[in-house]
């Protein structure tokens, strides 16, 4: 009875070592997945931020674009406004010219 004992304790133990070294090689495969997990979201998270940077770059870029046609618009209605002026001058010096006192009235 002891030789059968002692037979299933060994066989037991081989069994406590099978499961062990599965365990093991479970944890193996376990790191390996994840530092290429990890990897891939390093590399991920890398090119999320150089992606970032280029739209930033992009909105700078149309930002000063828009800028500088808002200022040539306003320049352009700037010169426009001068140009209305330099008219309504004209037009007032040829009516003063013309009418005098009635131009000294409506201003």
């Amino acid at each position: 009875q002891a030789v059968a004992v002692h037979a299933k304790m060994e066989e037991l133990l081989r069994m406590q070592e099978v499961a062990l070294q599965e365990r093991e090689s479970d944890v193996a495969r376990l790191e390996e997945r994840h530092t290429t997990v990890s990897a891939a979201a390093t590399t991920e998270a890398q090119t999320l931020r150089e992606k970032m940077h280029a739209l930033d770059a992009e909105l700078v870029e149309r930002d000063e674009q828009l800028r500088g046609k808002d200022h040539e618009a306003l320049r352009l209605h700037e010169i426009q406004m001068e140009e209305k002026d330099g008219v309504i001058l004209q037009l007032e010096s040829r009516l003063a010219v013309a009418g005098g006192d009635r131009v000294a009235q409506l201003r």
